[in-house]
């Protein structure tokens, strides 16, 4: 399964979609060199307040909303969408938790990880090891577990791209091997199979569990909370993971092959300052609240930027219609 890339052919991706993008520019492990024992020290630092209460709040918002539409108050239709987006926001939690760096305390990172993935329909162990061996092989086309299909290279590819189809067909065809007792990819090492496979199978059941009590008691809660609005969320998240890699360098320099978009503050917010993706890649240690620190220290060797989502989509939608 690839979470960030569908459609296409990895040598069309590698024709089509490279930007002409200066090679040259320090490595990112010249940078990391350049910092300072006390300024690692600074920038890893991690805690839980801040993750605790970034979670407290989107919860809340969450419930408001979930309330909102199964009480069918006033224009309940409209808060479907803004509900999945909420929803489908908690992939940054999530991506964060895998990092070890939401909070302080591991076990929390664990338990938060595997929530959202259960939300997400994404098993929580799986994508720590897809996403451990996109951070070692970033834009390698052989390694790079998101680079096994390519990001869309057709007008066509990218609607699909951007509806979430091929993801949520892949998310069934894992969640269906898994059940069988089989995990693709070669970053999953052998040893953690078995486990990955028990927390698919373990998910599957309370999938199973949910659906039987939800026929039983004749309810279509979660399918108004749950299920619709993470349809409606999942085109959001595909536009803004097409911007982290999407017309990037096939380098292993992290200056090359990742982008760092410039956006609004509330949007950094809500995806947990990953808009600073490239900071995030140079250095995966630094927690997401000290993300902003690290970009001031990088800033000026930031060459590969946008100014914000929509304007990344657009240049990269043109580029099809050419």
């Amino acid at each position: 399964m690839n979470i960030a890339t569908d459609s296409g052919q990895p040598d069309s991706y590698q024709q089509t979609t490279i930007d002409d993008v200066d090679t040259g520019v320090e490595n990112h492990q010249q940078f990391l060199q350049s910092l300072s024992s006390e300024e690692r020290r600074k920038l890893t630092a991690k805690t839980n307040s801040h993750a605790a209460f970034r979670v407290t709040l989107l919860v809340t918002l969450q419930v408001a909303l979930a309330t909102w539409v199964l009480q069918g108050w006033t224009l309940w239709q409209l808060f479907l969408l803004p509900l999945g987006i909420l929803n489908i926001s908690l992939f940054h939690l999530m991506h964060e938790c895998i990092h070890w760096t939401a909070f302080r305390t591991r076990l929390l990172n664990r338990l938060i990880s595997v929530c959202c993935g259960f939300v997400l329909f994404l098993p929580a162990s799986w994508f720590r090891f897809f996403h451990v061996a996109h951070h070692r092989h970033t834009q390698d086309l052989k390694r790079d577990p998101e680079l096994l299909t390519a990001k869309p290279a057709s007008r066509l590819a990218w609607v699909i791209h951007i509806s979430g189809l091929n993801i949520w067909l892949e998310s069934a065809r894992l969640f269906l091997a898994g059940v069988q007792g089989k995990v693709e990819g070669d970053f999953i090492p052998d040893d953690q199979r078995a486990a990955v496979v028990k927390e698919i199978r373990l998910m599957m059941a309370v999938y199973g569990l949910l659906f039987l009590l939800s026929v039983t008691l004749k309810s279509s809660a979660l399918m108004w909370i749950w299920v619709l609005p993470n349809l409606l969320g999942q085109p959001f998240l595909r536009l803004y993971l097409l911007a982290e890699h999407g017309n990037c360098a096939l380098s292993d320099n992290m200056f090359a092959n990742t982008r760092t978009v410039f956006t609004q503050p509330i949007l950094r917010w809500f995806t947990w300052n990953m808009p600073y993706h490239r900071e995030h890649h140079v250095y995966a240690a630094v927690p997401f609240h000290r993300l902003p620190q690290l970009h001031i220290k990088m800033k000026d060797k930031l060459d590969n930027t946008s100014e914000g989502y929509i304007a990344f989509n657009s240049k990269y939608f043109k580029k099809l219609l050419r």
